[in-house]
């Protein structure tokens, strides 16, 4: 593992960093507020075989009056889903 597999780079050569790497540690909270990176990160080429998320009950959505809230957390959480590159 080279330093910058600990990172979320700004650049990379393809364009994506995801698709260069194999191993990416990166804060929540970051990836569920970047757009940009949410939308690299659903890359048809963009597969892991393994999603481990510290304190994954953040992903959350709240239901109130009859409508359920959405939060950015969560749907990070459901975009992690397809990330998969085999089924369970």
């Amino acid at each position: 593992m080279n330093a910058r597999s600990s990172l979320v780079p700004v650049c990379s050569s393809t364009g994506n960093w995801f698709l260069e790497t194999n191993l990416a540690i990166a804060r929540l909270d970051k990836l569920a507020r970047n757009e940009d990176v949410q939308l690299k990160l659903q890359a048809p080429d963009c597969r892991w075989d393994l999603v481990v998320v510290d304190e994954a009950h953040k992903l959350s959505a709240t239901f109130f009056g009859g409508e359920v809230k959405y939060t950015k957390r969560y749907r990070l959480g459901n975009c992690s889903r397809s990330l998969r590159g085999t089924s369970f």
